[in-house]
């Protein structure tokens, strides 16, 4: 039977290695044995025409069975065949197996793999049937790179690497470097030493504890790298992110880093200002301090009510955009005095309009001069009981435009409401609410 995989069909290992282990046949009964298993697997093997000819000589009628030495080379050839790659995809695992060893500094910056294999050159760039090859070529589309050929003579540095052999196997590079190195610390990075102890696998080279905690350290440390003498960490800011260096904050930026994002998001609650914060910078106990700075800021601690606990009944999200959207006036504010809010239930995409007033006139002028004109017509319109949105104009115009309309009742809170404390908080702290729209929207859209 053969083995189905994310790399697609293969031989299977039990028979692989049966075949791999067969004797020099002797005859030619053992020969027709020996085609027939391999037979079986041709389509896995490259070329397995041309390899079998020798072997197919001999099971030919009124052939004289003579095992020479060219069949004793299709014989070993044909058995590795099936466990061995491609020569190009060696070729293309190499340039896999470096940039994933070089991502650090690799990703976001613009490079030139050379190779002595012409092939390579177009290989991740036009279509493959190798499912194996698709996959490395989704791998390298994240860089900025180019491949170009360069013939084996111009790579002598290269190729010596590679052909030398070695019976050393992998050896752990911390093992090359003595206790005295590990404890040295470029003048460069002077400001950073107090920072530093705050990690484990410093802290115990910094201690000359080593030694006696060796697996515990290369765990520890292999998370940390140091670039440009500025000290890094490698370890995802959080599971579906993709692995980079973010730095090692020192204590006394940390406050200012997570200011500055907490305002950015709209004085968000703690994960979306962790979020901003983790994309670029760690250090030991970040979740501990940004929760300290969020509920220690001014801003949120004046405008953010206490949330009362009652049942929340969501509407329904709708199958498509613009089915069904709610309204909602919020405000008053210092400027422009009152805005609309419309967001949409399938997406959950808002928007923020300024009005004079709170009246069914500049609700019908909004709504038919700016939201349609941009997004369409709805099918749905949700409003609550206020009495704006009960004013007989505003009915009339949405009967007009074949829309409907529901009112929410009293008891029940809706959607809309998920969105009041965000453009409180905004609104009654912002003196210039018409130039803030564009913040108000950037954050409540963002990630």
């Amino acid at each position: 039977m053969h083995a189905v995989d994310l790399d697609g069909i293969s031989a299977n290992p039990e028979k692989v290695t049966a075949i791999q282990e067969l004797a020099t046949p002797t005859s030619v009964r053992e020969v027709r044995s020996f085609l027939g298993l391999a037979n079986y697997y041709r389509q896995c093997v490259p070329g397995y025409a041309q390899i079998v000819e020798p072997l197919l000589a001999l099971t030919r009628k009124n052939a004289r069975f003579h095992w020479s030495c060219e069949c004793q080379v299709a014989f070993e050839k044909l058995k590795c065949a099936l466990r061995k790659w491609a020569t190009i995809e060696k070729e293309a695992y190499a340039v896999i197996y470096a940039i994933t060893k070089l991502r650090t500094y690799l990703y976001g910056a613009e490079f030139t793999i050379y190779t002595d294999h012409k092939p390579l050159t177009s290989l991740f760039t036009k279509e493959m049937v190798n499912a194996k090859i698709q996959r490395w070529a989704v791998l390298i589309a994240e860089y900025v790179a180019k491949i170009k050929y360069r013939k084996g003579k111009n790579s002598i540095r290269a190729d010596m690497l590679s052909r030398t052999e070695s019976d050393r196997g992998e050896v752990a590079i911390l093992a090359d470097y003595d206790e005295q190195q590990l404890n040295e610390v470029d003048d460069d990075c002077g400001w950073l030493r107090a920072d530093q102890f705050d990690v484990p696998a410093i802290r115990w080279a910094q201690r000359a504890e080593f030694p006696a905690q060796f697996d515990e350290a290369v765990e520890e440390e292999s998370e940390y790298i140091i670039i440009a003498g500025m000290l890094y960490s490698e370890r995802r800011p959080y599971p579906a992110a993709i692995a980079y260096p973010r730095v090692l904050l020192p204590r006394a930026w940390r406050q200012r880093v997570v200011e500055r994002p907490h305002k950015e998001v709209g004085h968000m609650a703690n994960s979306k200002t962790m979020k901003r914060v983790t994309e670029d910078y760690v250090w030991p106990g970040l979740r501990r301090d940004i929760q300290l700075a969020v509920r220690a800021c001014p801003t949120c601690t004046v405008y953010h009510r206490r949330p009362v606990h009652v049942r929340m009944e969501e509407m329904p999200i709708p199958a498509s955009p613009m089915q069904m959207i709610g309204m909602d006036f919020i405000g008053p504010f210092s400027v422009t005095k009152y805005a609309i809010t419309i967001i949409d239930y399938h997406t959950g995409w808002a928007e923020v309009y300024p009005t004079r007033d709170q009246s069914a006139r500049e609700i019908v002028r909004v709504f038919a001069e700016e939201f349609m004109p941009r997004h369409g017509q709805p099918h749905l319109v949700i409003n609550d009981n206020g009495q704006v949105f009960s004013n007989k104009a505003w009915a009339d115009f949405l009967q007009a435009a074949n829309i409907r309309l529901s009112r929410t009742y009293c008891m029940v809170v809706v959607s809309v409401c998920r969105y009041r404390n965000f453009y409180r908080t905004r609104g009654r702290s912002t003196t210039g609410w018409t130039t803030s729209l564009m913040h108000i929207k950037k954050s409540r859209r963002g990630p």
